[in-house]
């Protein structure tokens, strides 16, 4: 079912009114929501004061000329300097909401009182004091735009001689409608406004939120998982291989002689080095594996559905991409120690040991080589396999 933004957006696009809305509210990449608002609260002001001096000036041949002008000034003001000059003050905007409740006071004896116009448009102006100002301001705003209304319908009560209905009552009940319609319209918009705003804010909070997410997961070096999000990998690839019965492997590189790189280079280079080293692991696995960074120049390779002979056929690639990374202008090539282990039932944690010590051993054997681990030996026994 579509939403209610969706379905404005649907009507203003169907009605070609689309430029025109832009036009008069702002885009939502110049303005944001509250800002809007304002712009079309003013537009709605100027448009209320005119139509209804039109309607007076036609049907009843006498327009308040000074309440008109007052009411106008107030609504350009505000629009000007929100709309045109791209500024939302809280003093402008006090300022514009005390001359709409001053006219509309003063308007309220010549338009009928609670069944006149005035009535809508100070209706009109409260909740709109609510959104566009900020803080708790706009709470005082509320309560002097409030406070007038209420005092106008407790002495219209008490005293029937200010009830001053001037007149025809076909042109009175145009003027109540046509207000009326520009109200309701201008509410509806400025709704739109702020659902379509709040949902383009709701997205990209998400957007945001799966970002930090990502990045929290993420080793800024390598580019790879942290130590964090790899250990949790294994831990899902244990359920799930315990859930479905398929197995899994884990590839354990270590970079050979990595201090030496430190020491004679620096860590600036060092870490250039592990980029690399990372990028190359990245480059021989499947979009399906996970690759990361378990800690200093370790790096921790989570194969799912992939048995010992598939992963030695990775770690010997594997093996052979990190190899090609220069180390120096000497003719130097980095070297690791790779250690491969199929899942065999432990838990993630032993699992992690277990392709820690087939590493080591590698490393212990000269290293530059792979040492694989099949679940189906006697414990401590290895199978050995050398690049």
């Amino acid at each position: 079912m579509p939403g209610t933004c969706d379905i404005v957006a649907g009507i203003v696009n169907a009605m070609t009114l689309l430029p025109i809305y832009l036009a008069v509210v702002g885009d939502h990449r110049r303005f944001d929501a509250r800002h809007r608002i304002v712009n079309g609260i003013a537009f709605i002001a100027i448009l209320l004061t005119v139509v209804v001096s039109l309607v007076d000036f036609l049907f009843v041949n006498a327009v308040d000329f000074r309440g008109a002008l007052a009411a106008l000034a107030g609504a350009v003001t505000l629009y000007v300097h929100s709309r045109v000059m791209g500024r939302s003050g809280f003093i402008v905007l006090a300022v514009a909401m005390a001359c709409f409740a001053l006219v509309f006071a003063l308007a309220w004896f010549d338009h009928g009182g609670l069944f006149g116009t005035t009535a809508f448009l100070i209706v009109v102006m409260l909740p709109a004091t609510l959104l566009v100002s900020p803080s708790r301001r706009r709470y005082l705003l509320f309560a002097a735009v409030a406070l007038v209304f209420v005092s106008l319908v407790v002495w219209e009560a008490f005293d029937q001689s200010v009830r001053i209905v001037g007149g025809l009552p076909s042109v009175r009940f145009f003027e109540s409608m046509a207000v009326f319609i520009i109200c309701a319209l201008g509410a509806f918009g400025l709704f739109s406004v702020g659902m379509r705003s709040l949902r383009s804010e709701r997205a990209l909070a998400e957007q945001f939120a799966a970002r930090i997410e990502a990045l929290a997961s993420i080793d800024g070096l390598t580019g790879l998982l942290n130590h964090s999000a790899v250990f949790k990998a294994v831990e899902d690839e244990v359920l799930r291989t315990r859930r479905t019965g398929r197995t899994f492997s884990l590839i354990m590189v270590d970079l050979d002689d990595f201090k030496s790189v430190n020491g004679q280079f620096g860590h600036q280079y060092g870490d250039q080095i592990l980029e690399r080293a990372g990028k190359a692991i990245q480059d021989c696995v499947r979009a399906t594996d996970r690759a990361g960074r378990y800690g200093g120049e370790e790096f921790l390779v989570v194969l799912p559905e992939t048995d010992l002979s598939g992963a030695l056929a990775v770690a010997e690639r594997m093996l052979g991409c990190i190899g090609g990374v220069p180390v120096g202008q000497d003719g130097r090539v980095l070297a690791c120690s790779i250690g491969v282990f199929q899942f065999d039932g432990r838990t993630p944690a032993e699992s992690i040991h277990a392709a820690d010590e087939l590493m080591y051993r590698a490393k212990k054997d000269g290293g530059a080589r792979v040492v694989a681990g099949t679940p189906s030996l006697p414990p401590g026994r290895l199978e050995v396999q050398t690049a």
